[in-house]
């Protein structure tokens, strides 16, 4: 059934595409897709967070069922997680955005955030620490994700018509949304198919091991195996924006509407401050 509906996705897909390269006022225009930088854009901004998002909830049962955390207790052990993203998307973005290309800077913040699931690979253990596995583990993960996305929002929308710029914001939301929603679906079949062999692979004759410390372990060990899948998808979202996004740094501040001194331009268009080809 899955693998049917899966299936009837990208057909429904392919067909959404076709029907808006053929009318006259499309509702997302195949232009805006094509753009070789807001499609590297979007690509890598999904697959990152399918691989972030993708692993939380997995993270979350090993937290309850293996470490016995209290549901509020898990929800404030992914507080280095945000904090990360705070100062990822705060500070550590927009201070190199000016000097480096949007696509280093992508391409670095998903790789750190890989950094961080292949900590939690080597801590998602029983009797694994919070504070010397997970919390800097969460931490890189937090700061690469929160870096990558101010300059993917950045470059996504960057020099975007009046008339085009609320389908562009829509487009990278969407890419996000259903980035998280793959990722969670795929890498939860993955925790979860992966507990299950461990406990086959590793029970006694008779025992099913639905409980005690082989079902601890195994739930560990899905987990883990989460984490490193999601970690590769990271790598794939770095790798994407490498080769696809081609954008110069901005030097100073531009939006629509205005030119690099931020007075408005005699036609209304912002002139330009960064090459995007």
């Amino acid at each position: 059934m899955a693998i049917a509906l899966f299936t009837a996705s990208v057909v429904l897909l392919a067909v959404f595409g076709l029907v808006e390269s053929k009318v006259r006022d499309p509702m997302v225009p195949i232009r805006l897709v094509a753009h070789r930088n807001r499609g590297g854009v979007l690509v890598s901004r999904g697959l990152g967070v399918s691989g972030q998002f993708g692993l939380l909830l997995a993270l979350s049962y090993y937290l309850q069922a293996v470490k016995g955390y209290t549901p509020l207790q898990t929800g404030l052990a992914y507080l280095p997680m945000m904090s990360g993203m705070v100062v990822g998307s705060s500070r550590l973005g927009p201070m190199v955005m000016r000097r480096l290309q949007p696509r280093l800077i992508m391409g670095c913040g998903f790789l750190l955030a890989a950094g961080g699931l292949l900590v939690l690979t080597q801590g998602v253990e029983p009797t694994s620490p919070y504070s010397t596995v997970l919390l800097p583990g969460l931490a890189l993960l937090g700061a690469g994700m929160g870096t990558a996305y101010t300059a993917a929002v950045s470059t996504a929308t960057h020099q975007v018509a009046a008339d085009d710029s609320g389908v562009v914001s829509a487009m990278v939301n969407t890419a996000q949304q259903v980035g998280a929603a793959l990722g969670t679906a795929a890498l939860n079949v993955l925790a979860a198919s992966t507990t299950a062999a461990y406990v086959r692979s590793h029970a006694a004759p008779g025992d099913s091991g639905a409980g005690g410390a082989l079902h601890v372990q195994a739930v560990a060990h899905g987990c883990a195996t989460a984490a490193l899948w999601a970690s590769g998808v990271l790598a794939l979202a770095a790798l994407t924006a490498l080769v696809l996004i081609n954008a110069r740094p901005t030097p100073q501040n531009s939006g629509a509407g205005s030119s690099p001194s931020g007075r408005a331009t005699p036609d209304g268009k912002a002139r330009r401050t960064a090459e995007v080809r």
